[in-house]
């Protein structure tokens, strides 16, 4: 008998299939005839019926259906329409109705009631609030699901950072946006120090430009001349050969290589567009290094991926090796050292980046040594304020301020001011009244519930010294001449705020900076859990840099800029993100925040307040993180240091790697236009 009805069920799903509806009618019929109890299969009769033209026997079958399952809406609904061809449309109605009383969620019936005008025959569960509700709760469902299935798809879009490889060879750089050709760009290689094979790299990729014609000149080593790579520069007619670094460059633009290697096809094009779109005197790109084999091809490995224009970062980061200039008697001192004239630029606000991988690296050039430390000191009588929050954890507070007085340079102009949060053990009140006595140090009674941004600015009121530090009473400092250090960092006029490297006691970092906009958009502590000698991306943790946001645990400032600005936000971010907003303010006044990893502590964190563990403290937590959004906007999930070829996995940001599109690099490009720093401030901005 079963295989009797799976026959039949199958030549009437082939005659549905195939729309011949009158031979789906009498298979279908065969099929009810032989199982009456099958609700599915006298709802398909009835449609092979309505399609055929019999629309009263579809009714038929229908009314058959709901006999055996009255709860189903769909039926109901096709009832409905069944009697609407009908032309009796009261009966329409009533079916329409019956399918929203089994199901009030059910749009196709509700869609046909409000579009009959009969929005009275909706029954009271399918309309007001209550209905409201379910559906809010059913859309807001669906975008979860829809949040997630993105994060899924970004994630399997990304790459594992060491199969960078793998994302040049599967994904092709992208083509520049259309636009006018201008004159031909001038190309500079100081090619001394290159091998012949580096140089065969240039002339070809150059030859393999796609949208801008060039013009190379080319400074070789003598030996070169006697390759037969001089052949080939030889026949080609847009290259010249010249004796002297003098004759690199000249009037009007110039792109430098500097190194041997390959451009991408589009790299020229890329560069003129991204000069004139950002009207800087220069632009760099992003670049890798390659290797090849004459079998299997290219295999790109170590991408420098760079932050936005950042003077401190581009004096310690690899030099970029291909570079547009807006002055071509420039290139020889780009071919030399391109830090040397980029440094500055970015200082002035005349340097853009632009994050595409232009350039492949065979043969990198001989980079100058630099220094990661500060410049000479500036006066170190400069008084330094400390100013600390506690509350009880006596050792804790003991092993800070005497870290702190330790390990100064000139612990006679250190200054501290504590502020006893309503401290009860006796160890503490014992401590508290031995650091009274020093001359240095002030203690202040502060009796109200813990409010992290109150109690700072309470103590900067309290001090004249020009140099404020914030720590928190559990950080231990690791770094002799910490406090020259500060001096010199916050001597530089462009400098806001300074933020250091902390580790946990166990040695792995907990801060290397704060980046902004991963994940959920939540801010998140670089670096956190990597190993203490982890350098991180292009060793943005262990270099001295621009940073997005610094943690307040340990944030040095100058005081009049801190008191322009108002201090910290004490009305709406009591307990968290409190530094997070003063660094925005900080960086949209027109000054730099800087994470300066030659300043390490550890940090024994959050030991006297304790994790966000209760729902409580998540629910204040995200109040205030709603708090902040609301006051600085978008600033708040944009961070200029993280080039946009990286994706964060959750809260994990540098997890992954994607191609940029060209609207991605243009967007970023564009950025830097308008947040260009104000070059040369020396004193806080009025107002």
């Amino acid at each position: 008998m079963s295989a009797d009805l799976d026959t039949l069920r199958a030549r009437a799903d082939a005659a549905r299939d195939r729309r011949d509806w009158a031979g789906a009618a009498l298979a279908y019929g065969q099929f009810v005839a032989r199982a009456p109890a099958d609700a599915g299969m006298r709802v398909q009769l009835g449609h092979a019926l309505k399609e055929s033209g019999d629309v009263r026997a579809a009714e038929g079958a229908y009314r058959a259906a709901l006999a055996i399952d009255p709860d189903n809406p769909d039926t109901w609904l096709q009832l409905g329409h069944a009697l609407k061809l009908l032309d009796r449309r009261a009966d329409a109605l009533d079916a329409y109705a019956e399918a929203l009383v089994r199901d009030p969620d059910f749009a196709p019936a509700r869609q046909e009631l409000v579009a009959a005008g009969r929005r009275d025959r909706l029954p009271e569960v399918a309309y007001g609030p209550g209905a409201a509700d379910r559906i809010a709760r059913r859309v807001a469902d669906l975008e979860a699901q829809l949040a997630a299935a993105r994060a899924d798809l970004a994630t399997v879009c990304a790459y594992p950072p060491a199969r960078w490889y793998a994302l040049r060879r599967d994904n092709p750089l992208p083509a520049p946006p259309a636009s006018q050709p201008g004159p031909p760009l001038q190309v500079v290689v100081d090619a001394r120090p290159l091998p012949p094979a580096g140089v065969r790299l240039i002339l070809e990729s150059l030859q393999a430009q796609v949208g801008t014609d060039w013009r190379l000149t080319l400074l070789p080593a003598p030996s070169l001349l006697d390759h037969a790579v001089s052949l080939a520069l030889r026949d080609e007619p847009r290259a010249r050969i010249v004796s002297r670094p003098e004759d690199l460059g000249g009037d009007g633009p110039v792109v430098v290589v500097r190194g041997g290697g390959q451009l991408a096809p589009h790299a020229l094009a890329w560069l003129a567009l991204a000069a004139d779109r950002s009207g800087a005197a220069f632009v760099h790109t992003d670049h890798d290094h390659v290797t090849g084999d004459w079998r299997e091809g290219a295999l790109h490995r170590e991408p420098c991926l760079y932050a936005s224009p950042d003077p401190l970062d581009l004096a310690t980061a690899p030099p970029p090796p291909l570079v547009w200039a807006r002055d071509g008697t420039r290139a020889a001192a780009l071919s030399a050292d391109p830090a040397t004239s980029l440094v500055p630029a970015a200082a002035k606000g005349r340097l853009a980046h632009l994050p595409l991988c232009l350039f492949s690296l065979a043969f990198p050039a001989t980079d100058p040594a630099r220094s990661f430390e500060p410049e000479p000191d500036p006066p170190a009588d400069l008084p330094l304020c400390v100013i600390i929050p506690t509350r009880d954890a006596a050792d804790l507070l003991e092993q800070c301020v005497g870290s702190l007085t330790r390990l100064a340079a000139a612990p006679q102009h250190l200054s501290f001011i504590i502020l006893d949060n309503r401290s009860h053990e006796p160890a503490t009140a014992a401590l508290l009244d031995r650091l009274r006595a020093r001359p240095n140090v002030q203690v202040l009674e502060h009796d109200e519930p813990f409010n992290w941004s109150r109690m700072n600015n309470l103590a900067a009121e309290q001090t004249s010294a020009p140099l404020l530090v914030f720590a928190n009473n559990d950080v231990e400092m690791r770094t002799a001449g910490w406090d020259a250090r500060l001096r010199r960092r916050l001597a530089e006029p462009r400098t806001g705020l300074v933020g250091a490297r902390l580790l946990y006691p166990d040695g792995h970092v907990q801060h290397a900076g704060i980046v902004l906009g991963p994940g959920d958009g939540r801010p998140v502590h670089e670096g956190l859990g990597a190993p203490g000698d982890a350098p991180g991306p292009l060793g943005r943790w262990v270099r001295p840099r621009r940073a997005a946001a610094v943690t307040g645990a340990f944030m040095a400032a100058r005081r009049d800029l801190f008191v322009t600005l108002g201090g910290f936000d004490a009305a709406r971010l009591a307990i968290a993100y409190n530094d997070v907003d003063l660094c925005l303010r900080v960086r949209a006044a027109g000054f730099e925040v800087l994470y300066d990893a030659g300043l390490e502590l550890t940090h024994y964190e959050s030991r006297t307040r304790g994790h966000n563990v209760t729902l409580d403290r998540v629910a204040w937590d995200d109040a205030e993180l709603a708090a902040l959004h609301a006051a600085r906007g978008e600033a708040l999930l944009h961070d200029p240091t993280v080039n946009p070829h990286w994706t964060s996995f959750g809260r994990l940001p540098f997890e992954g790697l994607r191609q940029p599109d060209a609207g991605d690099a243009l967007a970023w490009l564009d950025r830097q236009v308008t947040t260009r720093p104000a070059a040369g401030r020396s004193s806080p901005p009025s107002g």
